[in-house]
């Protein structure tokens, strides 16, 4: 989704801690404060607002490190909600071409649909690729194949 559109479409995941309306906080005081600082500047120069120089660098400076402190912001919690996720990666439909160990210590061709925790041990489904059987075999015996 675009940024300018997500921003004020509010929308996020069921249960999140942080909002989409926290992140776009974080982009609209920027954006007002840039402004703020544009329109102060204009001011300044036509004569209209008597700043000395000194201050209109402590504002830009000041503007400057709002900007800096709100981008950094967004970033803590969109890494939050990107680590956060949704849950485990699905595996399913992989389909990479494999060699399996067998055995007796020759090897198999077959492809890789999927991966799995069963019991504690990681398993891999794979298919067969003389007889299109699927089976599941230990992930240690599997070799990915270039």
């Amino acid at each position: 989704m675009n940024w300018f559109t997500s921003m004020f479409s509010g929308a996020t995941s069921k249960g999140d801690v942080i909002s989409a309306s926290t992140l776009n906080v974080t982009k609209i005081v920027s954006f007002f404060a840039a402004i703020f600082a544009g329109i102060t500047q204009v001011l300044t120069s036509t004569d209209v607002v008597a700043l000395t120089t000194t201050q209109m660098v402590t504002i830009w400076l000041v503007v400057a490190g709002l900007v800096v402190l709100l981008a950094i912001t967004d970033m803590i919690c969109r890494a939050y909600i990107t680590g956060k996720g949704t849950g485990p990666a699905s595996t399913e439909g992989l389909n990479l071409p494999v060699d399996v160990r067998l055995h007796s210590g020759e090897q198999r061709r077959a492809t890789l649909e999927e991966t799995s925790t069963a019991k504690g041990a990681r398993m891999g489904k794979v298919q067969w690729a003389d007889d299109r059987t699927e089976e599941f075999v230990p992930l240690a015996d599997i070799i990915l194949r270039n």
